[in-house]
């Protein structure tokens, strides 16, 4: 048996993170202390007993355990995995289980390819988004791909005598294979020779700058390219550079503009409304705001506050999207600022978590509020709505198997059909009994899982 009191008098004096463990050993709770020492005596002394979430959170605590570190900053950093490992109970929760797609370059290679991609990875590739809508980052990529015409296969090494692909042959590549030792020159069309490095990479920047929703001064370059092309009596190319600028011009009007010197910042704002936690979090690139994301809040916390949510979404979701802007404006400045700061600006750049004042930046943060009050006339009732549904079907399909249990379909054993379940479906195709393909989706109560 774990006895509590001994090891307390055994934690060091450094930082470091501790996990709370209830009887059944599982993690209930995750946090960092400047002193180990000091910091979970705390939770079996008055302080333990200060609030109706602590004194249920010690009730519970029947072993601790810890992790030291060399700084507040490791066990920061520490903290924010262990608490998205774990899922605590007593924490503030990121209740998001949906992977975004991400637009990449891959910049490693020689000619970068532009790809979508649902996994962050630090492998030196540059990452755009997440993006909440699949369907513009297919519609995005494949003009762009189509438009620029940029290398898609995935080879970077070209033997001798390798001949152009499909791609080349059809204008929708220029030709990269070409530029190598030994590949068939013959093959190259007339009028196309391949694009150089440099060429290519002037390509790259701008596309950057597109999928970064810094548009402006290519949509005036794509007009003129536009005009030229159409002089040159290539209405093809005129044809297809004028999709691109409606594209982005529909992108532009879809935006709020509200220009704020061209910069890129985040508003994150806490909505709390009776038993019900949000934050919204509203982009600004390029001096517009592009967009307004809400996320539900789980946490036990009875004596949670509107900046201790603010503190949580900051941490734990910048340290999982790539896209951390230069400014993070809030209402209340968390207790961690300057930790977080550190933190999200290590290998990036400058960050800085605070409240603007005056101006344009001012003024940005109060439209956002402005917004966000209206959205909490609907967010509840939303809430309550969905819930009401998942409710209805959660009846319906506990009465098809207690059905099933009746006509003897399903074992009588095992787990209550009353909890919540995992659902997995799966569909195989095959032609003539070969090439098989297989499909699976996942629900588990009521909800989908599509990480699974």
């Amino acid at each position: 048996m774990f006895d509590i009191k001994e090891n307390l008098k055994k934690l060091p004096d450094t930082p470091g993170v501790y996990m709370h463990k209830d009887s059944l050993g599982q993690v209930i709770y995750v946090g960092k202390a400047v002193s180990l020492k000091n910091r979970v005596r705390q939770y079996f002394q008055s302080y333990g007993k200060s609030t109706p979430k602590l004194r249920a959170l010690t009730s519970q605590i029947s072993e601790f355990e810890y992790i030291t570190c060399d700084s507040e900053m490791e066990a920061l950093i520490l903290e924010c995995n262990l608490i998205k490992k774990y899922q605590p109970k007593y924490n503030v929760l990121l209740r998001d289980d949906k992977t975004y797609p991400y637009i990449m370059i891959t910049t490693k290679e020689d000619y970068p390819r532009l790809l979508k991609t649902r996994e962050l990875k630090n492998d030196g590739n540059k990452y755009f988004g997440p993006f909440s809508d699949v369907g513009a980052v297919n519609r995005i990529l494949e003009l762009l791909q189509n438009t620029y015409q940029l290398k898609r296969c995935a080879l970077t090494d070209f033997r001798a005598g390798h001949r152009p692909c499909l791609n080349y042959h059809i204008g929708q590549c220029r030709g990269i294979c070409l530029n190598y030792p030994g590949t068939d020159k013959t093959k190259v069309e007339e009028g196309r020779p391949p694009i150089s490095k440099e060429e290519y990479g002037n390509i790259i920047k701008n596309v950057e700058d597109f999928v970064s929703g810094k548009n402006k001064d290519l949509i005036k370059e794509l007009k003129k390219s536009m005009e030229d092309a159409s002089q040159r009596m290539d209405f093809e190319e005129a044809a297809k550079l004028r999709d691109l600028i409606q594209s982005a011009e529909e992108l532009s009007k879809a935006q709020r503009v509200t220009m704020v010197s061209g910069k890129d910042m985040d508003v994150v704002l806490p909505i709390m409304d009776g038993d019900n936690s949000f934050v919204a979090l509203f982009q600004v690139r390029g001096g517009k705001l592009i967009g307004r994301e809400t996320f539900e809040i789980s946490s036990e916390r009875s004596d949670a506050k509107e900046v201790d949510l603010t503190e949580e979404f900051i941490k734990q979701y910048y340290t999982k999207w790539a896209d951390v802007p230069h400014d993070i404006f809030v209402e209340e400045r968390p207790k961690d600022a300057d930790l977080l700061e550190s933190l999200l600006g290590k290998d990036r750049h400058k960050v800085r978590i605070h409240i603007p004042k005056r101006g344009e930046n001012k003024a940005i943060l109060e439209l956002a509020k402005k917004d966000r009050d209206e959205m909490i006339k609907t967010l509840s009732a939303r809430k309550k709505h969905e819930d009401q549904k998942r409710a209805s079907l959660k009846e319906e399909i506990e009465t098809i198997l207690e059905r099933a249990i009746e006509a003897g379909g399903l074992p009588t054993e095992g787990p209550s059909i009353k909890q919540d379940y995992r659902v997995e479906a799966y569909d195989i195709s095959n032609t003539n009994g070969v090439d098989s393909v297989g499909a699976m989706v996942v629900f588990r109560g009521n909800r989908k899982v599509k990480k699974d």
